[in-house]
């Protein structure tokens, strides 16, 4: 799994993305040649969710945002739980967006509440989207 941000995966490419197009085709090029799994995050954007035969657009739930620094870890941590629970890409995917959510909603100062996560996932929705 790599999970670059959309600033992330410029730099690893050298260039600038001019659009969810080339960033599909760059993710693409990645799967492709190293990874199973990529998830680019774009802040308060969709996240973009990409394996061999799959493209999931994930948006977050609307949350009052007290500090994003860790979002990302907790990002990682989400798919990371749901790799190793078996988990479907849809059901990973928002479960990660959700601890992302909580993560940024709560701030560095407090652990993640499991009932927020389960609350945020289900506000979570995607949709599938072709290249």
């Amino acid at each position: 799994m790599l999970k670059p941000n959309k600033e992330e995966m410029e730099s690893l490419i050298g260039r600038s993305l001019e659009s969810e197009a080339d960033l599909i085709r760059q993710v693409r090029a990645l799967l492709n040649k190293y990874v199973q799994l990529v998830v680019v995050s774009r802040g308060k954007d969709k996240v973009m969710v990409m394996e061999k035969e799959s493209l999931l657009m994930v948006s977050p739930p609307e949350i009052n945002s007290l500090n994003t620094i860790g979002a990302g870890d907790a990002l990682v941590g989400g798919f990371a739980v749901g790799l190793s629970r078996g988990l479907s890409l849809k059901e990973m995917s928002a479960l990660a967006v959700a601890c992302a959510a909580a993560s940024a909603e709560e701030g560095r100062e407090k652990p993640l509440s499991l009932k927020r996560i389960n609350q945020l996932k289900d506000k979570i929705r995607w949709k599938e989207a072709r290249e």
